[in-house]
């Protein structure tokens, strides 16, 4: 049970003897959040961080929990820290790139989510290139995907529009209303409104 995790974790770290870990203050967090303890949650997510500034190590799957949690708490500042940090690790990691995107559009600065947002289709096209992508995903099956292909996109799509690039933006939707079997009544209003912006008229 969760409420058995936590309290062993919490017994673990209130040792005299405890080294404080981020790997131990992240699951510590996750499960806190899993719990309802947001406010408790938040602050082991902060230690955590925290630490891996200070040079501690975690991996770059702990690194997207981090920064999933830290979004899961509005903490966007913080957020956008510890993915720019988890670059400096791992600095071909489209997840982390695609997660800054997110957190630079949800903090109204739709440029460096755009710059965040080729990033990572770059990072995604080098690690595809490599054959890396089947790799990670069979290796980490389990991991949390915080943001998909999609999520992505679409993400890109709303800076080119926040930018005024409606020419960019129009083709951007039109590729990705190509790739869906049955696009939504919304996907084809927002493409006819691009489509209008973007002066397309015979496409409105």
């Amino acid at each position: 049970r969760l409420s058995d995790a936590a309290a062993y974790l919490k017994s673990i770290t209130e040792k005299e003897a405890y080294a404080p870990n981020p790997r131990l203050f992240l699951t510590y967090a996750q499960v806190l959040h899993q719990l309802g303890d947001d406010q408790r949650s938040l602050q082991l997510a902060l230690q955590a961080l925290e630490l891996v500034q200070e040079g501690k190590t975690i991996s770059e799957s702990e690194w997207l929990d981090l920064v999933g949690l830290l979004m899961k708490s509005d903490q966007f500042e913080a957020a956008l820290t510890a993915a720019h940090a988890g670059l400096n690790k791992f600095s071909t990691s489209r997840d982390l790139f695609a997660l800054s995107a997110k957190i630079h559009f949800l903090m109204g600065n739709p440029e460096d989510a755009l710059s965040s947002a080729f990033a990572a289709q770059a990072a995604g096209s080098y690690a595809e290139s490599l054959g890396e992508e089947a790799v990670a995903e069979s290796a980490d099956s389990d991991r949390i995907s915080y943001i998909s292909s999609m999520d992505l996109q679409r993400v890109l799509i709303d800076s080119l529009e926040a930018l005024g690039s409606w020419d960019a933006a129009y083709t951007e939707r039109l590729a990705m209303l190509e790739g869906q079997s049955e696009p939504e009544s919304k996907e084809l209003k927002d493409l006819a409104l691009c489509a209008f912006s973007a002066e397309r008229y015979d496409h409105v």
